[in-house]
């Protein structure tokens, strides 16, 4: 089954914590939504079954590492990534770490660290837990292929040691 939310504006990213089934949704500003909430609801006239979070920038992609509940914002109007902690679901820590245009997000399952996207840079950038860039990685130049997603395997599928693997595109 499934519920259909209303009220967002310049609907960007949406992520399910797969371990509360919790949806994080970003729209201009960044809202948790409960998984109980009702189908038919309306984050601008319902209550009780949201939280949010006002944000001056654009939340573009979200991530969350299931390592440590970390949640990882992309923000593209600083641009910036964000790092918040929710522990019981509060914010309690954001860090504003500056790159060119965050796309996607890749979290480490057993270490909590973050690889992000950055389309416009051709980069790939490795964030420790608590946030502080750890290493990057040049995909190509201009007019070479761009970095679109990230994904991280756990290590569970047989393949050995967590491995990351990014998508690409033409940039042309």
């Amino acid at each position: 089954s499934h519920v259909i939310v209303g009220g967002f504006s310049n609907l960007k990213t949406v992520v399910v914590d797969p371990e509360t089934g919790a949806a994080w949704v970003g729209s201009n500003d960044l809202f948790k939504l409960d998984p109980a909430i009702a189908n038919g609801y309306d984050v601008t006239t319902d209550t009780g079954s949201h939280e949010m979070t006002p944000f001056d920038w654009d939340p573009l992609y979200v991530g969350r590492s299931s390592a440590n509940g970390m949640l990882w914002i992309g923000e593209s109007s600083l641009p910036a990534v964000s790092r918040l902690e929710f522990p019981g679901g509060e914010e309690r820590n954001r860090t504003r770490l500056p790159y060119d245009e965050p796309h996607n997000f890749g979290a480490h399952p057993q270490d909590g660290s973050v690889w992000a996207v950055d389309w416009e840079d051709y980069q790939l950038y490795h964030f420790a837990p608590a946030g502080n860039l750890m290493n990057s990685i040049t995909t190509g130049v201009s007019g070479d292929l761009r970095p679109f997603a990230v994904g991280i395997d756990s290590g569970v599928s047989g393949l050995g040691a967590p491995q990351v693997s990014a998508s690409a595109s033409s940039s042309g």
